[in-house]
């Protein structure tokens, strides 16, 4: 290869790359919804959803911290996910994927959003309705 074509293949090849990488980056941030009907809770901020198409799929409850089973509450805010969003017509907003594989985002359920706030459980819907 001469000098000039060598110049011209390494520009197209760093365009093609920067290309891809910025593929890559718009395919990450672009938000993904998945619906479904919530037909378990692991945790406070874990439940199973049942896609249409029949798929089961861990979420993770993006913004909050539950208590992990064993710990004081995770009793009470296992329930309290489960009065929100247990047998209900779900649409998550994925904000991400954690390391474990599951999706992390918002569940939305009459296009509402169903956050809670883990410390004030009384206040559970008006609080975090209002925030979303």
């Amino acid at each position: 290869m001469t000098g000039s074509k060598l110049h011209r293949f390494a520009r197209q090849l760093h365009l093609t790359v920067a290309a891809l990488l910025l593929l890559a980056v718009a395919s990450v941030t672009m938000a993904q919804n998945i619906e479904g009907r919530v037909i378990g809770i692991t945790d406070g901020d874990t439940f199973t959803l049942l896609t249409p198409d029949l798929r089961e799929v861990k979420v993770r409850v993006a913004e909050i911290d539950a208590p992990e089973r064993g710990q004081p509450y995770a009793t009470r805010s296992r329930q309290q996910l489960a009065e929100l969003i247990f047998q209900k017509e779900v649409t998550v907003e994925v904000q991400v994927v954690d390391r474990y594989g599951r999706p992390v985002g918002r569940p939305i359920v009459d296009r509402r959003c169903a956050l809670f706030a883990a410390d004030r459980p009384v206040l559970l819907t008006r609080i975090a309705l209002a925030a979303c």
